[in-house]
């Protein structure tokens, strides 16, 4: 997994953390499993840039601000 990819999943999971959400909160947001969602996080499932912005909505911020370039 690239470097910066894994630095992008890392401030996923931080700002939910920040947040205090649960993977299970933020998965029945998307309307997934919170195993689905963990294996997001993990980077078992590729993250699409579509999937980024529903999660970032759900995190309250903007994508760029969790993607590392």
């Amino acid at each position: 997994m690239p470097l910066n990819l894994k630095k992008t999943l890392m401030n996923i999971r931080l700002r939910r953390e920040n947040l205090h959400y649960s993977q299970e909160y933020v998965a029945s947001k998307l309307k997934l499993t919170q195993h689905a969602y963990s294996k997001i996080e993990c980077g078992v499932t590729k993250i699409t840039l579509e999937r980024l912005v529903q999660i970032s909505d759900v995190l309250l911020t903007l994508p760029s601000a969790l993607i590392e370039i």
